[in-house]
This record gives structure tokens, sequence and C-alpha cells, in this order.
């Protein structure tokens, strides 16, 4: 065990705990880490509800194991474009940007929102563009609600949170919210129609692994001026084939 520098004592066992879950390369419960570390359960529970809560550490809802968050990321985003995920599905999204012709984004979950963690611009001179590293609340995203829809836990958490209006059309109300996310599980696509940003358009679809839990979302954002509702369902047809492309990657 590192020792701990003078006064910084809870933020050793902080680092110890990613290091220990970096190391062990797979969800870790709650029982392991403490073997594993030594520290009474009652610490250690706190050291992870503090990493949780900065997501660096995050929890799965089903299982209840621990793993690296996603929060991690934007003290890289430096690093972003060396990461896997956005390497594999490089030249899916290109693709998909091309049939649309507007920009693509690839998301990841965290307890904040959705982190994008790859941007491809729209092949038109004017597009809607988001930045690496850059966080969309679940609520009043395409990427958010695409994954907020398919995750229980996220949908308990934000559902019982404070939602804030970001536009005057930003979904608050719980009930309209919930209404909202059972739409998007029923057809498979979430909608933003200048809930987070003024004149901006979105639809998003997750990206499922394995246990058909979302590992991330994919959205495209369209400017309001460019926005036709007829080309909705082959913008959605052609989202889905990139992500379940991507699925099978992963």
């Amino acid at each position: 065990m590192t020792e701990p520098v003078p006064g910084a004592a809870a933020l050793t066992k902080g680092i110890q705990v990613l290091k220990l879950l970096s190391e062990i390369g797979r969800p870790a419960n709650l029982a392991h880490l403490q073997k594993v570390t030594g520290m009474p359960k009652a610490t250690l529970h706190r050291i992870l509800q503090a990493l949780m809560s900065e997501g660096l550490v995050r929890q799965d809802f089903y299982d209840k194991t621990f793993q690296l968050g996603f929060g991690l990321l934007r003290m890289t985003r430096i690093m972003l474009e060396d990461l896997r995920l956005p390497e594999l599905s490089r030249d899916v999204l290109e693709t998909l940007r091309d049939q649309t012709g507007e920009t693509v984004h690839l998301a990841v979950p965290e307890p904040a929102g959705v982190t994008y963690i790859a941007v491809h611009r729209s092949t038109h001179p004017v597009g809607t563009v988001g930045t690496i590293g850059s966080i969309s609340p679940y609520h009043c995203s395409s990427a958010g609600k695409a994954i907020a829809a398919f995750d229980p836990g996220v949908t308990t958490r934000i559902l019982a949170a404070d939602l804030q209006a970001l536009m005057p059309a930003t979904l608050t109300d719980p009930a309209t919210l919930s209404a909202d996310l059972e739409k998007t599980r029923k057809r498979g696509y979430a909608t933003n129609f200048e809930e987070e940003f003024p004149d901006v358009f979105g639809i998003g679809v997750p990206v499922m692994d394995r246990h058909g839990r979302p590992v991330a979302s994919i959205s495209i954002t369209i400017p309001g001026y460019r926005f036709e509702a007829e080309r909705t369902e082959s913008i959605v047809t052609a989202a889905k084939v990139a992500s379940g492309q991507i699925s099978d990657r992963l």
C-alpha cells in the first residue's frame, strides 16, 4: 500500500482504489475491494461514493459492482483520439456523417450526463458541432436520453432530480420526461427539439453491449433551418445500423 502523504491520507486511499480498479481490469464488488485494500467497509464505501460523485468510478445498476468511470476522460481529453471506442467506431461514424450530411457525435455515460468522446463534423458549410470532452445533461439531449431510456438506474436518478430548464422546450416535469423516455424505449431512438440549445435538433440512438445495456450513444445534430421531419426515418435507420455495427465490434 502506498504510504500516505501527511495531510492527504484520504486522497491517497482514493488513488489506491482507482489504481486497484485499473489493475483488476474488470468490475469488482465491495467485498473484493475491501479484502484487497484492507480498508474498513465504511471508509471504503465513503471513498467510492466520493469517486462516483465525480464520475471517476461507476457502479453497475444490476450487480452493484464497481469499475472506472468515464469522468476520467475529461482529465485526458488530449488522449481521447487514442481510446478504443472512438477508434473502432471512426469509419462507422464517418459513413453515418456522409449518409446524413450532418454532425455525428459519440457519447458515453457518467453521473452528471453524457460525455462526448468523438465528433465528426457536418459536410455542410454550417453545422452544429459539439466538442470532445463536453457534457450534455441526460434529460434534454438526444445523446443523453438515448442512454437514460435504456438504463433503469439513470432513469430513476434523473426522474428524482431537480431538472433544470436550459430552453423553453426542456422537459422538467418528471411525468412528461418519463413518458418521453418510454416513447424512446418503444421506438428505439431519442429526439431533442431545441431542448438543450436554440435552433438545434437532435436524434440519438443507444449503443448496446452484449448484455443489452447502453454503453454509449450516437447522436446526429441538425440546425433548425435545415431540419426536415420527413428525413427522421432515414436518419434513424442509418443511425441504428451504425449502432449495431459498433456493438458488434465491441
